[in-house]
């Protein structure tokens, strides 16, 4: 799924000078695949991660549908900001559509939603230990050939 995280990140990257640049500038243009996370001494916060979760094709007709479901997990020391950075990733993503080399767009709907309500998951940061508030949004995706 290389061209759906290269459509994903150029979306947020793109959206730096337009419209719905409030996310991108939240996270100060931090968001990772979750396969490329800094190493926890040395991240800095807030910050988002994505993973894609799940992906079940279909081969109707000659043609492939890939069925995704994309997770969000957002990361922040400042427990007062971290509804307002879920409020401006889903401003950003529900029912965005996204360029994907050799796909097109079906869908881009939100879906299950987790919310770390409670204690701050104790983390080491640059500047030492520090509690981080995790919050997760998931979406199902459609994309085809």
């Amino acid at each position: 799924m290389k061209a759906f995280k290269t459509g994903l990140m150029t979306y947020f990257t793109a959206t730096a000078g337009g419209a719905h640049n409030t996310f991108y500038l939240d996270m100060a243009g931090r968001l990772y695949d979750y396969g490329s996370v800094p190493p926890e001494s040395s991240r800095e916060y807030p910050y988002a991660v994505f993973h894609i979760i799940g992906d079940i094709p279909e081969y109707p007709g000659g043609h492939t549908i890939e069925e995704l479901i994309l997770e969000f997990s957002i990361f922040s020391a400042d427990y007062s900001l971290a509804d307002d950075y879920m409020t401006h990733l889903r401003t950003l993503y529900d029912d965005c559509v996204l360029t994907i080399t050799g796909y097109t767009p079906i869908y881009f709907i939100r879906s299950n939603f987790i919310d770390d309500v409670g204690d701050y998951i104790d983390l080491v940061t640059p500047s030492g230990t520090t509690g981080v508030k995790h919050s997760t949004q998931d979406y199902e995706i459609q994309i085809t050939t």
